[in-house]
């Protein structure tokens, strides 16, 4: 939601295929009445559309939201993923680094890592 408000030029979908957290986004998308962003509430299985980038929110662990993230993203796209200090991501071929990041927050120490999909 931040994204979308901050933005205002891009198209955010967010993804939630829990019942709960659906509702609850579906009610501060209306409050904040950002017309750039949309729910999709189910799974990143049932999405068939690509996108210029995507970010995980620790929905799956690293490697499988890779896998979900190369189907997902164009070719030139930006996939960020949001790890702890401590994860180790073991990418294959398929992904090539962009940058690393590593911040903390009031609890942990975060890494963020931007990588790029090899599509032919």
């Amino acid at each position: 939601i931040a994204l979308a408000a901050l933005n205002p030029d891009a198209h955010v979908l967010l993804v939630e295929s829990r019942h709960k957290r659906a509702v609850f986004l579906s009610q501060v998308i209306t409050m904040t009445k950002l017309s750039n962003i949309e729910l999709f509430h189910g799974r990143t299985e049932s999405l068939s559309q690509s996108f210029d980038g995507v970010i995980s929110r620790a929905y799956k662990p690293p490697s499988d939201f890779l896998i979900d993230a190369y189907r997902l993203c164009r070719p030139n796209g930006l996939v960020a993923l949001l790890l702890s200090s401590q994860q180790i991501v073991s990418s294959d071929q398929s992904w090539t680094p962009i940058s690393e990041k590593e911040y903390t927050t009031s609890t942990s120490s975060r890494r963020r890592v931007l990588l790029s999909p090899q599509k032919k």
